[in-house]
């Protein structure tokens, strides 16, 4: 009975990848839209983007923890399409989520954007590397093939985003339907956000 190799992909799901691109471009056009609503604070946190999902949450937070997992994934991916052994992040979501929140405390809104775009950028130019197997998610948690890791990611993503988009509608109804900043489909994600698709983050 023959094996196909583990470093050998069986696919490229490449329509996967991009509506993870979509998504992720959607994020980012809609956090510059809150933002750009008014100036920003002392710390450069736009004050739109305080806007509360939940008695616990508010819209930054959401960013936070978006971002917070984005690089983890990109990461892992990165580690793996180098040839290192990739070191998934540890703890429970409770405390993990205190480490997001503590480590990005003092990060501004445009600066989680941009890292945001820096670790799709390693998503995209690492996830269908040959070397690429199961990606770890979480210290005690499954592995993921490519495929199924991306779908994942996508649903959590664009899953707070629906969310963080309802709140916007109804915070700023009266100056029109923010949701539809991110909707506009097939306008090419670098033009949208300004970060160019596939760069990598400085530290790499």
């Amino acid at each position: 009975m023959s094996h196909m190799p583990a470093e050998m992909p069986a696919e490229r799901p490449t329509h996967l990848l991009e509506q993870l691109n979509e998504t992720v471009a959607r994020v980012i056009v809609f956090y510059r839209a809150i933002g750009s609503a008014g100036a920003l604070g002392d710390t450069g946190v736009p004050p739109e983007a305080g806007f509360r999902l939940s008695d616990k949450w508010t819209a930054r937070d959401a960013l936070v923890h978006i971002v917070f997992w984005h690089e983890s994934f990109a990461r892992n991916v990165g580690d793996l399409a180098g040839g290192r052994a990739p070191k998934p992040l540890k703890g429970t979501y409770a405390k993990l989520s205190e480490r997001a929140a503590e480590e990005n405390r003092d990060s501004t809104v445009e600066e989680l954007l941009g890292r945001l775009a820096s670790a799709q950028g390693i998503i995209e130019q690492s996830v269908f590397s040959p070397r690429v197997g199961l990606i770890p998610y979480k210290v005690g948690s499954r592995p993921y093939p490519a495929a199924e890791h991306l779908g994942v990611v996508n649903e959590h993503v664009s899953g707070h985003l629906k969310k963080v988009e309802a709140a916007g509608t109804r915070r700023a109804a009266p100056r029109g339907n923010l949701s539809q900043t991110g909707r506009q489909r097939g306008s090419g994600f670098t033009r949208r956000t300004g970060y160019a698709r596939g760069a990598r983050s400085p530290a790499d």
